[in-house]
């Protein structure tokens, strides 16, 4: 006997990791493929309610075309956030770092303000400096930095399907 229920949730869970659709695009696809199934049945009464369910999935279509043309529809919900985070960081590099920082070593050095855009430039610098710590601190430093960078990329992207 064909349960109906226990195929649409195979059919679910074949499409939660296969697909960059959210649980309540899931639902909304879910409702769209009942609808197709008792449509098709109402309408042909010889028809199976497997065949029913093979051709309703068919017309749906593949998790990959379900997620761009989701992708397409649906505005993305992180750009958004990630615009307002790299506004904080732009304007994090006209801040001042700190006002005791050292310029140069010995005898030659001056104190004075380092701004947040000589931060992460001479963060990696200095990278070898010091001791073990400080320099772990400055490469970690300029490496949240470059990534940091690194998202400017996805600003123009969408979120790609998972495969």
């Amino acid at each position: 006997m064909f349960d109906l229920d226990a195929e649409l949730r195979r059919w679910r869970e074949h499409h939660e990791p296969t697909s960059s659709l959210s649980p309540r695009e899931l639902d909304e696809l879910e409702d769209h493929l009942r609808a197709r199934i008792d449509l098709l049945l109402e309408t042909d009464a010889a028809l199976a309610p497997e065949q029913a369910f093979a051709a309703a999935r068919q017309e749906l279509g593949k998790s990959a075309a379900l997620s761009s043309e989701f992708a397409k529809s649906g505005k993305p919900r992180w750009r958004k956030l990630l615009v307002a985070g790299w506004a904080m960081y732009a304007v994090s590099f006209f801040l001042p770092v700190t006002h005791d920082f050292y310029w140069g070593a010995g005898p030659g050095a001056r104190q004075g303000i380092l701004w947040g855009w000589q931060a992460p430039i001479g963060a990696l610098l200095a990278a070898g400096d010091g001791g073990f710590w400080q320099s772990l601190m400055r490469v970690l430093s300029g490496l949240s930095n470059a990534l940091a960078l690194a998202t400017f990329l996805k600003l123009n992207g969408s979120r790609p399907p998972k495969s």
